[in-house]
């Protein structure tokens, strides 16, 4: 019983560490400029899917075709992002400017993409994950992914803690009597 107890510890805490990190890599910068965004939309379908969870990498040149994630230039919070792929690279008074288009839509974007605006390309794809993204940035989400493990880890850590302390005592206690 004591190992399936401890089997369950390892499980739950492995599956809480990841999904902190995942959480940590998608809302802070990190050393490898990486970045994990949900798919919010179908507009890269067949590339991309609705609640895909994408990991993104800032890099130094893009080209023609790369997936890019940037800030949407005409979102309504300056934290808003795009997921589209580069169609044209348009230079223009030393400034190069990124026309997208998402796979799935007839047009192009209205609007061209800065190089600043351009948070990275994606270099992987995962189905279905980008659910935990998406939850995370709600407050229930939230509590359901973050702060429950961790009270459960809790409440599991402070069992094991009067376990030992119970057994410490007992052990303690039948030293005394056979003395």
């Amino acid at each position: 019983m004591k190992k399936i107890g401890t089997l369950i510890n390892i499980v739950v805490g492995f599956i809480f560490l990841a999904i902190l990190l995942l959480i940590f890599v998608s809302y802070f910068n990190n050393p490898l400029k990486l970045r994990l965004y949900g798919i919010a939309s179908q507009s890269m379908y067949p590339a991309l899917r609705k609640n895909d969870l994408i990991m993104v990498m800032h890099k130094n040149n893009y080209k023609k075709g790369d997936i890019i994630t940037f800030f949407n230039p005409k979102g309504a919070r300056k934290s808003d992002t795009v997921t589209h792929r580069i169609g044209e690279i348009i230079k223009e008074k030393g400034r190069v400017l990124f026309k997208t288009k998402g796979d799935a839509n007839s047009e192009p974007d209205d609007w061209n993409v800065g190089e600043s605006n351009v948070i990275g390309a994606t270099i992987y794809r995962l189905p279905f994950f980008g659910y935990i993204i998406s939850a995370s940035k709600t407050p229930f989400g939230f509590v359901l992914l973050v702060l429950f493990p961790a009270f459960i880890l809790l409440y599991i850590e402070m069992q094991n803690i009067r376990n030992e302390m119970s057994n410490l005592f007992k052990s303690k206690g039948h030293e005394k009597n056979s003395r």
